[in-house]
């Protein structure tokens, strides 16, 4: 029983790495994208698709305003950079698992 809270403990950890790695990897991956949108060989990492509600939806309770909606953007860069940032948080967990046995 001891041992469970560790091991979820290590499960969020990891989990939360790979969610800042992703994140990184969509930051860098955006600023990429705006960088070489005119470079004409690399202007392809730049080309975007946005998908989503362009207005949001409102829902009037009268005394109460909701407005849902939801919008992505998806450029290659921001994909390609989304999977090198989970690859390279994936072998820094690798990486610490192997030192945390050690």
């Amino acid at each position: 029983m001891n041992q469970e809270k560790p091991r979820k403990k290590r499960k969020l950890k990891k989990w939360a790495m790979y969610g800042i790695f992703a994140v990184a990897g969509a930051v860098v991956g955006e600023v990429l994208a705006f960088l070489f949108r005119n470079v004409s060989f690399l202007s392809w990492l730049g080309y975007k698709v946005n998908l989503g509600i362009t207005k949001p939806i409102e829902i009037n309770l009268i005394i109460m305003k909701f407005d849902i909606g939801f919008y992505f953007v998806f450029c290659p860069a921001l994909i390609i950079f989304i999977i090198l940032g989970i690859a390279i948080g994936n072998i820094l967990v690798i990486n610490q698992n192997k030192k945390d046995e050690r």
